[in-house]
């Protein structure tokens, strides 16, 4: 039933069938949404702005979703003659000859009168499977709330802590750059008067030095003479 239904929708290439494995691997390869349940709907879904934009980008159909939706659809299917089973007389008649779209309602609608079926009814099973689809966008949108705020509110929460942090860490860098420049300069300070002490004791030692040396030459001078003059 579900091979039947996928195939009201969607026509498949034949030519084209390698080409989609291929890009279903490649899909399921790179997928970010694997969390998401359900996975998505056709409807295209505006996701609030990240810190930073990303580039938007068209979207595509994926076998993946509307396996989802079509899924949807089949466990709700309506018991008798409805919109699915008009569509499906609509594809097949699509198939015979080359009968306008016009032509094809009409012809698909006069085959299911006699089985009790009205526009009425058409409408109503048709907006029924609509609201269907709308459920499923609405459990998706509500999925993909909840994986934003898991994969990017948090980072985004990280980000902040980490401003806070590094806004808070530049102040201390920025004090501590203060203490450090008080320090230089009392310390440039101390230099100053090291070299000026340095200086003085320096000047101090040679004053002594030579007062020192002047009267011990003369105590000196004055043992000699007396050794040489007296007896």
């Amino acid at each position: 039933m579900f091979k039947q239904l996928k195939s009201l929708f969607i026509e498949e290439d034949k030519n084209a069938k390698e080409k989609a494995v291929k890009e279903e691997v490649k899909e399921s390869e790179a997928a970010e949404d694997q969390d998401i349940v359900p996975e998505s709907s056709t409807t295209p879904v505006e996701q609030p702005a990240a810190t930073t934009a990303p580039t938007p980008t068209q979207g595509k159909v994926s076998s993946k979703f509307m396996d989802v939706l079509l899924g949807a659809m089949e466990k709700n299917n309506i018991e008798g003659y409805d919109y699915l089973e008009f569509k499906k007389s609509l594809k097949n008649l699509a198939q015979v000859g080359n009968m306008d779209e016009g032509t094809r309602f009409q012809s698909a609608f006069a085959v299911a009168q006699p089985l009790g079926v009205s526009k009425a009814k058409l409408l109503e099973t048709a907006n029924f499977y609509l609201k269907i689809l709308q459920d499923e966008e609405a459990r998706f949108e509500t999925a993909l709330k909840n994986q934003r705020s898991k994969q990017i509110g948090s980072r985004e929460e990280h980000i902040q802590k980490l401003g806070q942090s590094i806004e808070q860490k530049q102040k201390q860098i920025e004090q501590l750059q203060k203490e450090i420049a008080i320090n230089q300069k009392e310390m440039d300070k101390i230099k100053s008067e090291i070299s000026s002490s340095v200086t003085k004791v320096e000047s101090t030692k040679s004053n002594f030095v030579a007062s020192y040396n002047f009267i011990v030459s003369q105590i000196k001078g004055d043992i000699e003479n007396i050794n040489r003059y007296l007896s």
